[in-house]
């Protein structure tokens, strides 16, 4: 019996015995980062560039989507994050490119939200925390859109967080989500 059909007989079963679902992710971080680098990132097959960047978003959110272990979502983080900055610089020509690595990243981060728990928010605050990872400019609101997203348990962990440049980013994220707003523009 295949992998995906045991899973869906696992979910059945636990639905009908009245037990959340287990966690199942139906790809490999290895197998999530081959999906990741064949997306079609050339402008000129698009029709126009926001619907370029609308499809790339939604191949790239599609693969995140197949993954549900926290821990593996955050490896895929780590690794697309590192994959994105040994990049080498982009010609003149290709500059309003969409980088695979880094929507995959931005996929992660409302990935991570959406599973809705404690070791999810704290890996997005942890990841928020770590500033060789490069949180500026849309890259940062994203992540502190996500982060409003998770609610009162983010709450926690912002407060521990001690960030000079970004203090007053986490304060307003904080203030967001006791004002039940989500953060951003």
């Amino acid at each position: 019996m295949s992998f995906v059909v045991r899973n869906l007989f696992l979910g059945l079963a636990f639905l009908f015995l009245g037990c959340q679902q287990p966690a199942v992710t139906v790809i490999s971080v290895e197998h999530a980062l081959q999906r990741i680098e064949n997306v079609d990132v050339d402008l000129g097959h698009y029709p126009s560039y926001s619907e370029y960047h609308h499809r790339v978003y939604r191949q790239e959110d599609d693969v995140v989507r197949q993954i549900s272990s926290v821990s593996e979502l955050k490896t895929l983080f780590l690794e697309c994050n590192q994959r994105w900055k040994s990049a080498p610089e982009m010609p003149q020509e290709r500059l309003q490119w969409v980088d695979p690595h880094c929507e995959a990243q931005n996929a992660i981060l409302f990935r991570l939200a959406d599973i809705n728990s404690g070791e999810a928010t704290k890996v997005l605050i942890d990841l928020y925390a770590d500033e060789t990872l490069g949180w500026d400019g849309e890259f940062s609101l994203n992540a502190g859109n996500a982060i409003s997203r998770c609610g009162s348990k983010a709450l926690p962990h912002l407060a521990k967080l001690q960030l000079g440049a970004r203090k007053g980013a986490i304060q307003r994220i904080m203030s967001c989500i006791e004002k039940g707003e989500r953060y951003g523009p």
